[in-house]
């Protein structure tokens, strides 16, 4: 009789811990869905090319993308490329409506490499090879376009790798635009704003070049990074529309950088030795933490968050006060396979993903 009645309340016992348990893998299963990072809203967007087109996204905001659309062409006649960006497209997704369209004709073989809007226009970097040249020489102008016509802000012409063409971001309503101008036997780089329709300079230094192709900002402030003669590791340039804050030198290898709305956030070092740097901008207070993967494609934000991808595509979020990293989903239309993604802000926590292949590209809403 003890006996029975033993197995019975270890029976009520085993029970009550099964059901427990349940109850545990039902919290954890539900919690995991409704904290999952990364909440995708795919988005209607048709973009119309020809069968020997395709696109790249340069710009997204609340309402409308603008895209460069590249031509494929016959090498054999053009020599060094087979690509040649034949238009700029201001495409309102809202409307569902094209809102200017510009044919590139500045040379016999174009390649825009930054667009931003400006006024009832764009304002975008034109370049190509240059003809006759030294090897690697490029031509590149600087142009706005105002809805009507075109105006040419600048020219020039680098010798250097395609990391010296100048770069474009909007900083509020305010272009900037950085370069590395060679003039009377010396080099200089220079940062400008683009006021009333003319470039109007913020900074110019000797001692710095630039080293990169693109700049990043918070909508307030950007940063750019450059290098410094003489320094083993690359350089940060923090600024506004109206002066350049500070100069910030690595001491590691970088390979990529975004600001947020208070940080400068860095992901430095090889794989399997990398870390994730994150600096104040305000008070310069830094904080480091050792991390196995290399982070690239930076978005930053008006917020503390920062998007980028891992070697392999994978997307993760970057939190700029707690200096960490944290892998986010990818859309389920997407599926598993990885493909190249590229994220642009556009207010607080939320960004558009563009995921894209040669003859494929989707659109997103991304809220983190």
């Amino acid at each position: 009789m003890d006996c029975i009645q033993k197995i019975a309340k270890e029976s009520i016992f085993l029970r009550r811990i099964f059901i427990i348990l349940g109850c545990m893998l039902c919290i954890l299963l539900f919690s995991g869905c409704d904290n999952e990072k990364g909440q995708y809203t795919q988005m209607d967007i048709n973009l119309a090319l020809a069968e020997n087109e395709d696109a790249m996204t340069v710009y997204a905001d609340e309402r409308e993308i603008i895209y460069i659309v590249r031509e494929r062409i016959n090498q054999e006649i053009v020599g060094k490329t087979d690509i040649n960006h034949s238009r700029i497209v201001v495409y309102d997704y809202v409307a569902n409506e094209i809102r200017q369209e510009l044919q590139v004709n500045d040379y016999k073989v174009n390649a825009v490499s930054c667009v931003t809007p400006y006024q009832n226009g764009i304002i975008y970097i034109n370049y190509a090879y240059a003809e006759d040249e030294i090897p690697g020489a490029k031509q590149w102008k600087i142009k706005y376009y105002d809805g009507r016509k075109t105006h040419l802000l600048k020219e020039g012409k680098t010798l250097d790798s395609f990391a010296t063409v100048p770069m474009l971001a909007a900083v509020g309503d305010t272009p900037i635009i950085a370069y590395q101008l060679s003039e009377n036997g010396g080099s200089t780089f220079v940062i400008e704003k683009v006021l009333n329709s003319k470039l109007i300079k913020i900074w110019k230094s000797c001692e710095y070049m630039q080293t990169n192709d693109y700049i990043q900002t918070n909508g307030k402030e950007y940063c750019i990074m450059t290098h410094k003669e003489g320094n083993d590791y690359a350089s940060l340039v923090v600024g506004n529309e109206s002066k350049v804050e500070f100069v910030y030198d690595l001491e590691n290898v970088i390979n990529s950088f975004a600001i947020t709305k208070e940080h400068i956030v860095c992901s430095l070092g090889d794989f399997g030795q990398g870390k994730l740097l994150t600096m104040s901008i305000e008070s310069k207070e830094k904080k480091e933490e050792e991390v196995i993967l290399q982070f690239f494609r930076f978005a930053g934000s008006d917020d503390n968050c920062v998007l980028c991808v891992d070697s392999a595509f994978t997307p993760y979020l970057i939190n700029a006060k707690t200096c960490t990293a944290e892998m986010i989903n990818i859309p389920k239309s997407i599926g598993e396979a990885r493909r190249p993604v590229g994220f642009f802000h556009i207010k607080g926590r939320k960004y558009m993903a563009w995921f894209y292949t040669h003859d494929e590209q989707k659109f997103y809403g991304l809220s983190t």
